[in-house]
């Protein structure tokens, strides 16, 4: 179900001598407060990595999926910038209607480095790398 959608029970509200017959109890779906933004059948999470993070890789566990059950993305390496969105495919929310679920759009916000002067050898070795 999506948020805003009624659960109607016909005729379950309390009855009440004004009235002929009891009304129908209408119940509207919320989405409770949290970190994770749901959009159809995608989440959306936004995550702070680390400078050295977004260059040399990094695993996030996320103990509060919505799925009750623990996620780990885990980023092998290669450099990131700030706002990069990565996709857990399947990760999301169940598909309406159809099988199968949404994905997890994990936005990094990357901090900034350390502002410190290179020595000369660890500009040789970052010329060999970029």
């Amino acid at each position: 179900m999506r948020e805003n959608e009624h659960i109607v029970f016909d005729g379950q509200c309390s009855e009440s001598p004004e009235y002929d017959a009891p009304g129908d109890l209408v119940i509207t779906l919320g989405l409770a407060p949290g970190r994770y933004e749901w959009k159809g059948d995608n989440l959306y999470l936004t995550h702070t990595i680390t400078f050295k993070e977004s260059i040399l890789g990094f695993a996030v566990t996320l103990d509060d999926h919505p799925s009750r059950k623990q996620q780990v993305l885990t980023w092998a390496g290669g450099p990131l910038i700030h706002g990069t969105v990565l996709s857990m495919d399947g990760k999301g929310m169940p598909k309406r209607g159809e099988s199968g679920f949404g994905d997890l759009k994990l936005k990094l916000n990357v901090t900034e480095p350390p502002r410190v002067p290179w020595t000369p050898e660890q500009q040789k070795v970052l010329n060999e790398i970029f």
